[in-house]
């Protein structure tokens, strides 16, 4: 039997005995994954229980990022209350933008028109830090599990109460995907301690521009306690020691640190200590490691840390 290209494939799981909730759940998913967001639109309006069951994947992103973003996204969140509470699954946000968009509204409003400032010097003088995150007020996003905070500039992030107060926005929070520059030490900290305990940590790029501290001199408590995968790449272009600052933040604080990490993923450099290190607070849960070859220096055979 030859299959209509114009119908979806129904997935495998539709095979097995489940609900019809989960059925419409596995339908949806599939339109999503295919883009078809005309069929998943006309799907909803069908009944009730369809509209419940393809809204989440109707809205289950949203970038953040720019003030006609937000815009946009509280006029879905006032017209359908389900969407910040149940829906919206991933947020994307880019502090950097929002900060060069700010300071060119400001040139704007001011007249600014003498100024002879390239995109790109206003672009590296901007400093997110000081730049108010939210545009306008947007509820509690309860349904948000996944968080990419990507800074597509250079210029340092710094945590102020502003970013707190947007971090504060995702309680649900289990996923992140970092990619900025920060600071310092210190405000990684920070900013780690504004979310939740999170399952999934993938560090991307992620530069901080002073590392050096001193033991106990942040409050500031970082929960890895929950942490089930790490992921760290592209780290050592932007940092001498490659990753060995993301294993010296994770059991800084041992009785937060990793508890029940199952899956590591090391696609940079560390150093032997830092590999030992991680290794020994998380060999009893364990399950999969996987290393870019060359990357680390490391016998993992030889290693006394892990069981045999």
């Amino acid at each position: 039997m030859q299959n209509d290209s114009k119908c979806p494939l129904v997935p495998l799981e539709v095979a097995y005995p489940t609900s019809a909730a989960r059925v419409l759940s596995l339908v949806g998913r599939r339109l999503r994954l295919d883009q078809r967001w005309h069929s998943l639109r006309v799907a909803s309006r069908v009944s009730k229980a369809w509209r419940e069951a393809f809204l989440p994947h109707i809205f289950y992103k949203a970038t953040l990022s720019y003030p006609d973003e937000y815009e946009k996204w509280n006029k879905i969140f006032t017209a359908i209350p389900a969407v910040p509470r149940l829906c919206l699954y991933h947020v994307s946000f880019d502090p950097t933008k929002r900060a060069v968009s700010v300071m060119i509204d400001h040139m704007i409003k001011t007249h600014d028109t003498k100024s002879n400032t390239r995109m790109d010097e206003l672009a590296a003088n901007a400093k997110s830090a000081s730049v108010d995150p939210l545009v306008n007020p947007f509820p509690i996003l309860f349904g948000v599990r996944s968080l990419k905070y990507a800074a597509t500039l250079s210029n340092p992030v710094y945590v102020i109460p502003q970013t707190i107060h947007y971090l504060s926005h995702f309680p649900n929070l289990e996923r992140l995907e970092l990619c900025c520059q920060f600071a310092s030490i210190r405000e990684v900290e920070h900013f780690f301690a504004a979310l939740p305990p999170l399952k999934h940590i993938h560090f991307q790029e992620t530069m901080v521009m002073k590392l050096a501290r001193t033991r106990g001199s942040s409050k500031a408590r970082c929960d890895f306690s929950k942490l089930q995968s790490l992921r760290i790449t592209e780290l050592q272009s932007h940092n001498p020691d490659g990753g060995d600052w993301v294993i010296d933040l994770l059991l800084f604080r041992p009785r937060l640190s990793p508890k029940s990490l199952q899956i590591l993923w090391i696609e940079d450099w560390l150093s032997d200590s830092a590999m030992e290190r991680i290794l020994q607070a998380v060999s009893a849960t364990l399950t999969e490691l996987w290393m870019r070859p060359g990357v680390v220096d490391f016998d993992v055979r030889k290693s006394e840390s892990l069981p045999d």
